[in-house]
């Protein structure tokens, strides 16, 4: 890729973000400063114009793929006019897809190693509990998790369906890959039905 003009720097930075997320698609263990500036077309040293360093990038990249997970998800959802119940099924299991399909992102996002990812003022997971909360209370009326508080249950889903995710990716449940996968999304579907309304509870 050619070298972007000088009216072009003020891209850089969003150039950047952009290539750092599909450098971590392609190659999880391939992100660095040296290999992103190629990418983007510019100098190293261009880039700490913009990153203070390697731990700097990832936590940039980490916002970035966050919300652009969470705005692809948005439009994949907008205009859902199926029952309450299965959206929330059909949100979980598109999240063991995501990690499927883009581990090292998921591992940003969700279960990041670089130094400033335990900054206080960050957390990601709220990204995923708020909309969930808001499922869980509109899938309520229809019995759903009847009487129980929707931030308790929401946060309750989404510690399993992390945890199975994660166990996933750290081949920690048993079989091939595509069978530790099935594993995954089969836990959405348990979480549903445990907390599926029961016709005979009054």
């Amino acid at each position: 890729m050619a070298r972007p003009r000088k009216d072009e720097a003020i891209d850089i930075k969003a150039r950047a973000l952009t290539a750092a997320i599909e450098i971590l698609r392609e190659d999880p263990e391939g992100l660095s400063l040296a290999v992103l500036a190629r990418r983007v077309g510019c100098s190293a040293p261009a880039l700490y114009a913009h990153f203070e360093g390697k731990d700097d990038l990832l936590d940039q990249t980490r916002a970035a793929a966050c919300a652009e997970m969470m705005e692809a998800k948005r439009q994949r959802f907008a205009g859902f006019d199926g029952d309450p119940c299965a959206r929330l099924r059909a949100g979980g299991r598109d999240y063991v897809i995501f990690a499927r399909d883009n581990p090292a992102l998921y591992r940003l996002i969700f279960a990041p190693r670089h130094a400033l990812a335990e900054q206080p003022d960050i957390s990601f997971s709220d990204a995923v509990i708020a909309p969930l909360v808001a499922g869980v209370r509109a899938a309520q009326p229809s019995g759903f998790a009847a009487g129980a508080e929707a931030s308790e249950v929401a946060q309750m889903m989404w510690f399993a369906v992390h945890g199975a995710i994660m166990m996933a990716l750290d081949r920690q449940l048993p079989g091939p890959e595509a069978a530790r996968w099935q594993r995954a999304l089969a836990t959405v579907d348990t979480v549903m039905a445990l907390l599926a309304p029961n016709p005979g509870k009054e």
